[in-house]
């Protein structure tokens, strides 16, 4: 009988370095999403449940800053929750207006807030008598400057955030 035998094997042995060589680049991590960005998937999602007879427009302006101070989390929470707020506020129907800019705040300017560049987001409607209800209250981080912003005749109330920019 003649009878063949498999090759051994022969291991592969990789050469010791010494702490010269650069280590292997870990993957970089997705960029963080910019600030419109986290406001068209906020208002993406806040429209999806929104009953038939409200409307939601939004006036993003070209030159948002790319960042702010508040983590993406949070500002999609905060924007989010002030949205649902003035859609439960809006039973009636209407519209619901997000609006988004870029503003600087100077010294002197009586706002109560420190002299910087600010993102302003403004959640307003275009119904008479528009309020958010007293309960739950829209709750911010200590970050986050919150007002009130009413009208003469009723129309184009509100609520403004404002948020420094990163």
């Amino acid at each position: 009988m003649n009878a063949t035998r498999e090759p051994t094997p022969t291991p592969v042995t990789t050469p010791v370095t010494s702490g010269t060589h650069a280590p292997t680049a870990l993957p970089t991590a997705a960029p963080a999403p910019t600030t419109r960005e986290i406001l068209n998937r906020v208002l993406d999602d806040c429209e999806r449940t929104l009953p038939d007879n409200l409307r939601l427009s939004r006036r993003l302006w070209p030159n948002l800053p790319a960042a702010v101070v508040l983590a993406p989390a949070d500002l999609a929470r905060v924007v989010g929750d002030t949205v649902r707020q003035a859609i439960d506020a809006l039973s009636d129907g209407g519209e619901i207006i997000v609006m988004a800019h870029p503003t600087e705040v100077r010294t002197g300017a009586g706002t109560g807030l420190a002299p910087g560049r600010y993102l302003l987001i403004t959640v307003q409607s275009s119904a008479l008598a528009f309020a958010f209800p007293p309960e739950p209250p829209l709750t911010v981080p200590a970050s986050v400057h919150l007002a009130w912003r009413a009208a003469r005749d009723g129309r184009d109330a509100g609520v403004c955030l404002q948020v420094q920019v990163a």
